[in-house]
């Protein structure tokens, strides 16, 4: 009888043993995965303006943007997001639409798109390949622009549902104080 007990002892410390170095190894992995993600997401902010940088966008110099953006998926360009503060200009899409007009660009009327936690208004092209669309908010002190250029026409559905995810993932993140 004490022979049996004793294996039985001595099986449930092993056991505790076995969970106890688990559950250390699932922690760490916890750990190191969550300090990679926050890595590859950033924050950025320009005054008032908070985005996060999402996994497929990478940052390039553009001298009529203060951030410039290429998103991209598997080796496939997505397009482009060019974010620009400037002072307050609430006629800000009816000249920019002017001026592209005078340039061939045919345009959707205007509409409202909530990003992040407010709503901006967005012009886009139409019958032009890519497809350009221009966000628009003012905050009272400054007019925030975003350019987003979709260069997803020439993709098959999977790459461009996954371009779409990024822009969307981006455009969640958009915060104005």
């Amino acid at each position: 009888m004490s022979k049996t007990y004793f294996n039985y002892s001595f099986q449930i410390k092993r056991t505790k043993t076995t969970a106890i170095i688990f559950v250390a190894v699932i922690l760490v992995a916890i750990t190191i995965f969550v300090t990679w993600y926050n890595n590859r997401t950033k924050t950025e902010k320009i005054d008032d303006l908070s985005y996060k940088v999402v996994f497929g966008m990478n940052e390039f110099d553009a001298k009529d943007c203060d951030k410039a953006y290429r998103m991209n998926y598997k080796k496939s360009t997505c397009g482009t997001i060019c974010i620009n503060k400037i002072s307050i200009n609430k006629k800000y899409l009816v000249e920019l639409e002017e001026e592209m007009k005078e340039n061939g660009f045919e345009f959707s009327k205007v509409t409202t798109e909530k990003l992040g936690n407010k709503n901006w208004r967005v012009l886009q092209t139409k019958n032009n390949e890519p497809i350009f669309s221009f966000y628009v908010i003012n905050n009272g002190k400054s007019t925030y622009t975003m350019e987003y250029v979709d260069q997803t026409t020439s993709l098959d559905n999977t790459n461009k549902n996954k371009c779409n995810d990024i822009f969307n993932k981006l455009s969640n993140s958009m915060k104005i104080k």
